[in-house]
């Protein structure tokens, strides 16, 4: 029943030394009575979902302010996720700490959810050690090796009493002894409609009623993905085929093996999942570098542009930024909220991209919208357009996209009264969001200075230790910015390719906020990688003297950036100051010896590092 190929067919998408562990060492799932046809289907229906399509061994602990919020919402508070923010490690510790039986500062990320089954906490890595013979208390390492993560979920499933609930078909009753909170019970049952499909004793025991029951958690699925809104009618049939035209299958409105791994494809690349309150697990719903790259990068081509740009109606900001739970029905306003909506889903899926790939995304598929839903905020006094605009913004959150933050600015201080307004409206993730970059525009906040550089690791030894260290921005003094916040001034010095001579550049970072921990401030200190020189650039906020263009920065080597992203070097205009990005000032021929140098660089030995102080 269970060898590499029948688990190939089940998950596509899965490492194929997970598949081999599996295959190898399912003499020790049979030792521990997973050897039934329904026993079989749910154990790789929850180790599937654990690790996210059989990808990955170790809980993604890399969650934007926003998620953590969501995910976490005992544990997390908003002003701590904004510090917690991008920091995988800070925040395995916060969240998991002194609990589960951590009780050493780093445990809660040594003992992370790890292995098929997501194995939370030092006390069930030591009692799951004891159970297959393994170190894994002293060593946690090895559940995250591909043997060892399998014995220990088979030994999890074994105490847990997994196969009763499993002999009866009830996916909620497995769930709920992996995870009590029963999050990612909509994953699991679209995993289940395949297992049945691929672990069978033989000839498929198709019950009576498995056709309504796959069309039933198929839709629920769909639901949370973000496709009932964009239907009409709440017909499952309906839904379906809307789904199956946008991925350009057979539009049947029926179940079908390709119908099933595109729906679970859409759920490997959405951010999000369970890891939250597990008493033995953390589920892994985040996908691979190298899958997300397939799945995204190419989306200009490929069905999720399609999709997301084919929808009208209120979206999921996406499972990994909260749900808007406001229903807008008046007609006059569908167009408004089409537009708002594909932007809001957009922005959503450049969050699942690697970070490489964002700005060029942003600048093709994003930037056009948020101009036009720019302009409609700006000229019209209606309530629409000023709420879809802060749904935008709320969704934009942590990026360094110039000209939002400004658009926002103005609508706060010229329309107060119908901006607290529209921000009501939003679900409370979109208001929470809002308010923390609201709070840089009262007086009281912008007028304080900058707070010190502080960054969480050796940064000099960091850059000793890494290749092709060509530039380097280091901030001098502080000035404060058009819009009333302080913004670093210094300078941009770029190298040879050679390592021998450098040319230096006045540069600004920051301008939108007090704190480089805050979406629209200074550019955090550490290293970035440079790459993705686009010439001729037309965007308001990276033009002067009539010329224009950008490279994009990467956080790399250690370097935390508070969840922020879109960082770039670009000419600073039209007035000084930038939203995180690092702005070179002068006149025309300077800003183009700046990017002269720059693509020198670039074309000599491809991406080099930058390092950030201020």
């Amino acid at each position: 029943m269970i060898d590499a190929a029948s688990i190939r067919r089940f998950a596509p998408n899965a490492r194929p030394e997970l598949t081999q562990a599996i295959a190898a060492n399912w003499h020790h799932a049979e030792s521990a009575e997973i050897a039934t046809s329904r026993r079989v289907q749910h154990f790789m229906t929850q180790i599937a979902h654990e690790t996210n399509g059989l990808a990955r061994l170790d809980e993604n602990m890399n969650y934007s302010a926003a998620r953590l919020v969501e995910v976490f919402p005992r544990r997390v508070t908003p002003a701590q996720a904004r510090i917690l923010a991008g920091n995988p490690k800070a925040i395995a510790n916060h969240v998991y700490g002194g609990r589960l039986g951590n009780h050493l500062p780093n445990d809660g990320w040594d003992y992370r959810g790890s292995g098929f089954i997501q194995l939370t906490g030092r006390e069930n890595f030591r009692k799951r050690g004891a159970e297959i013979g393994m170190p894994l208390e002293e060593n946690p390492e090895l559940c995250r090796e591909p043997g060892p993560g399998f014995l220990a979920a088979v030994a999890y499933w074994k105490v847990a009493g997994c196969n009763d609930p499993a002999e009866r078909d009830d996916v909620r009753g497995v769930r709920k002894r992996i995870n009590p909170a029963l999050a990612g019970l909509a994953e699991c049952k679209v995993w289940l409609a395949k297992a049945k499909r691929v672990f069978t004793d033989g000839a498929r025991a198709f019950e009576p009623n498995a056709a309504a029951s796959e069309l039933e958690a198929v839709g629920e699925m769909l639901g949370t993905l973000g496709y009932a809104e964009g239907v009409r009618s709440a017909d499952p049939d309906m839904l379906l085929r809307s789904f199956q035209e946008a991925r350009g299958l057979n539009a049947t409105g029926r179940v079908d093996d390709a119908t099933l791994d595109a729906v679970i494809e859409e759920m490997e690349q959405f951010d999000g999942g369970s890891a939250a309150l597990p008493p033995g697990s953390g589920s892994v719903a985040s996908r691979s570098a190298e899958l997300l790259v397939i799945g995204l990068v190419g989306v200009a081509s490929g069905f999720l542009l399609a999709e997301a740009l084919g929808r009208g109606g209120e979206k999921p900001l996406a499972r990994g930024g909260g749900r808007d739970s406001t229903t807008r029905g008046a007609s006059s306003a569908v167009q408004s909220e089409s537009t708002a909506a594909q932007a809001v889903r957009l922005l959503g899926l450049l969050r699942r991209l690697p970070e490489a790939a964002r700005s060029e995304f942003y600048d093709e598929q994003i930037a056009s919208i948020l101009n036009e839903l720019a302009r409609r905020a700006t000229s019209s006094r209606g309530s629409d357009s000023l709420t879809d605009w802060l749904q935008v913004q709320a969704a934009a959150d942590g990026l360094a996209a110039e000209g939002l933050g400004e658009v926002t600015l103005e609508l706060y201080q010229t329309r107060r009264a119908a901006f607290d307004a529209a921000m009501a409206q939003l679900s409370l993730e979109q208001q929470l969001a809002l308010k923390a970059l609201t709070e840089e525009f009262e007086p009281a906040s912008s007028s304080r200075a900058l707070p010190p550089a502080f960054p969480t690791f050796d940064l000099e030894a960091n850059a000793r230790s890494v290749p092709r260290v060509l530039a380097s921005f280091d901030g001098t003094s502080v000035f404060t910015s058009r819009r009333g916040f302080p913004a670093i001034e210094g300078i941009l010095a770029i190298h040879a390719a050679d390592g021998l001579g450098e040319v230096v550049f006045q540069a600004t970072s920051g301008g939108g906020a007090r704190d480089f921990r805050a979406t629209n401030g200074p550019l955090p200190p550490g290293i970035y990688r440079v790459s993705n020189h686009r010439p001729n650039r037309t965007t308001v906020g990276m033009v002067a003297h009539g010329v224009g263009y950008s490279f994009d920065l990467d956080p790399t080597d250690g370097t935390q950036v508070f969840g922020r992203s879109l960082f770039r070097i670009h000419p600073d205009g039209p007035s000084r100051g930038t939203n995180g990005c690092i702005g070179v000032e002068g006149n025309a021929a300077t800003l183009r010896a700046c990017e002269a140098r720059i693509a020198a660089g670039l074309r000599a030995g491809g991406p080099f590092r930058i390092i950030v102080r201020h």
